[in-house]
């Protein structure tokens, strides 16, 4: 284990930035640094089989005013088997696929990551009542008809006057399907595998995206009839 203090971690940053430090900023990085402890624990990762280091840094005084506010601390994890994920994915070891054992972040609890999950489902079906309901309602303003649907009723309408096809029309069932479990029960998320969730959450995103486009494409096409647009 080795113990960096902040003076020292002073003094590496005066080592190695290229430019001239003025004696303010160094002033300033003694105030801010004074109090900090950077720690760095290695370990032997025997699913890996890869030395790795675990680096926890202390900041009691990050304003470098003696308040103490914010104060606050660091952990990570370096390892060179390690996966950056994309949020909300967790990082993840590279040879098992799965969330590292060692890892302290918040996405390591399976729940967490699954509420996360849930939550971007809700989201972007959010996203697609709100789209889908700009076309519905473009459309029936040609027929002068005013109509609220739901989101069952919308995928059907969409399916009906050919905005979209069978296959996004399944999809969008699929997810209506998901939706309404999470929408009825708070807990819902924690009886559906973190996998199911994370593909409805995919796929939620992409039929999200693809009803902005056609919703935004209709709008082109209305206007475009109706003279509104030119060429």
């Amino acid at each position: 284990m080795r113990v960096q203090t902040g003076k020292e971690t002073v003094e590496l940053i005066k080592k190695f930035v290229s430019r001239p430090i003025s004696k303010e900023e160094v002033k300033h990085l003694e105030n801010v640094y004074k109090y900090d402890l950077d720690i760095h624990i290695p370990f032997n990762c025997l699913i890996g089989k890869v030395e790795s280091l675990l680096c926890i840094s202390i900041e009691p005084d990050p304003h470098g005013d003696e308040s103490g506010s914010c104060s606050h601390t660091h952990v990570t994890l370096i390892c060179q088997k390690m996966k950056i994920g994309d949020s909300p994915e967790s990082d993840c070891c590279g040879v098992t696929g799965e969330p590292c054992q060692f890892d302290v972040g918040q996405h390591l609890d399976t729940n967490i990551q699954k509420k996360i999950f849930s939550l971007e489902i809700i989201q972007n079906c959010a996203m697609i009542e709100h789209y889908g309901s700009i076309c519905i309602n473009h459309l029936l303003e040609t027929k002068k008809i005013e109509r609220n649907l739901d989101f069952y009723h919308l995928g059907l309408f969409l399916f009906v006057a050919h905005l979209i096809d069978k296959d996004t029309y399944d999809k969008i069932e699929k997810i209506r399907k998901i939706r309404n479990k999470l929408a009825h029960r708070i807990d819902a998320y924690k009886l559906l595998s973190n996998i199911n969730l994370k593909e409805h959450m995919q796929l939620s995103k992409d039929i999200s995206c693809l009803i902005m486009n056609v919703s935004i494409k209709l709008q082109y096409k209305l206007k475009k009839n109706n003279g509104e647009l030119h060429g």
